[in-house]
């Protein structure tokens, strides 16, 4: 598949040729639906319940606390907005470089009663204190993101998860830990148990499955779905299973996962190379340490949008912010500005994310056309 001069995989990746093949012989062989009682479909249900052990295998979790969905994105509305159904409100702990499908729940929480504190992140990164300080008796949710999609830093959530584990033995009260980690599936390490997160929101189409496919993975019995449907995935996602993308989803998991080690070593020294290109005229606000190789923001003297233009112009396809926004630059420069970084820097930001498409020569290529835009830039 022609990639060429595209820099942008922490917003999409396209899918890979297994992810394909399999959405259309799962599309014709296993076309009947899953819940139905006649052969057809239970030759459906017995399909999709091996796809949901197969990536309960690769996640060393539980199949029943796999939750297939619509994406991240509705993963993460439905742990937010169980939130609504109860009686009495409480507080919410989120961070401020939240992918913005869990920033804009604010609104809806606020409106019911419910507190929302959020929290800064000086240069990329929660401060295990800060989210101390901020625990109360009221507090029912903390949702931290593992891997920022907007800035590509690595969140400790082992340690921030041990603080609040930590807090619920003195109020006798459990609090639900969630994380948004579908930056990090196919690319970095997870491990969920160990973590021992209550939850994690996660998308198909960021290791090169299809649009419109996810999962949730969910232990606590407390999340209940504002929206019913059918009473499909336990109740907690309504409507008729997805299985053709559901499918492709695992076959591209599997296929990420086993190449894993490879690609992020390739992606590590493109990651690199950019760098060592890269002159004074730009400014990495990535910092080195404890970030994603795959992802790398830069920031200029001209605006976003400029430069990405510019870019585009030259054939590159870089982002402003995070592509889930209708308004992503305003969006970006919100997580840069809960990051602490000099207001200089946050109209200037551009993101650059890679995967093993990329070549050495085009991310050569990349960098020098920023110098040269930079350069020549009033």
């Amino acid at each position: 598949m022609q990639t060429t001069g595209y820099f942008d995989h922490a917003a999409t990746t396209f899918p890979s040729a297994k992810a394909l093949e399999r959405y259309r012989a799962v599309a014709l062989e296993y076309w009947a639906n899953p819940s139905t009682k006649y052969p057809e479909g239970q030759k459906s249900h017995a399909y999709l319940e091996a796809m949901r052990a197969s990536i309960a295998k690769s996640l060393k979790v539980r199949p029943n606390h796999i939750i297939f969905t619509g994406g991240a994105t509705e993963a993460n509305d439905i742990v937010f907005q169980s939130l609504l159904l109860r009686l009495s409100p409480g507080e919410v702990i989120i961070s401020g470089i939240e992918h913005s499908s869990i920033i804009q729940q604010q609104r809806a929480l606020e409106q019911a009663g419910w507190k929302v504190i959020m929290l800064r992140a000086p240069g990329g990164f929660v401060n295990p204190e800060d989210l101390r300080k901020a625990l109360t008796p009221k507090t029912r949710l903390v949702s931290i993101m593992s891997l920022n999609n907007a800035i590509g830093t690595l969140q400790e959530i082992p340690a921030l998860v041990r603080i609040v584990r930590e807090f619920e033995k003195t109020t006798g009260r459990a609090i639900h830990f969630h994380t948004d980690a579908t930056q990090q599936l196919g690319k970095l390490p997870i491990d969920l148990l160990s973590w021992d997160v209550d939850s994690a929101s996660f998308g198909a189409h960021k290791f090169h499955g299809p649009k419109g496919v996810g999962f949730l993975y969910n232990t606590s019995e407390g999340i209940e779905n504002l929206s019913k449907g059918g009473g499909q995935e336990g109740g907690l996602r309504g409507g008729t299973e997805n299985l053709a993308g559901i499918a492709s989803m695992e076959a591209a998991l599997v296929e990420a996962l086993a190449n894993r080690k490879r690609v992020t070593e390739h992606v590590t020294r493109l990651n690199d190379l950019f760098r060592e290109t890269l002159e004074s005229h730009a400014t990495i606000l990535t910092p080195k340490e404890h970030s994603s190789p795959y992802i790398i923001t830069v920031s200029t003297a001209l605006p976003a949008e400029v430069m990405v233009r510019m870019l585009i112009e030259r054939g590159f396809s870089v982002s402003a912010g995070s592509a889930c926004s209708s308004n992503a630059r305003a969006k970006g420069v919100r997580i840069l500005e809960m990051m602490e970084v000099a207001p200089e820097h946050r109209g200037g930001a551009i993101r650059i994310s890679f995967s093993d498409s990329n070549t050495e020569e085009e991310t050569v290529s990349l960098a020098r056309a920023i110098n040269t835009i930079a350069k020549e830039s009033p």
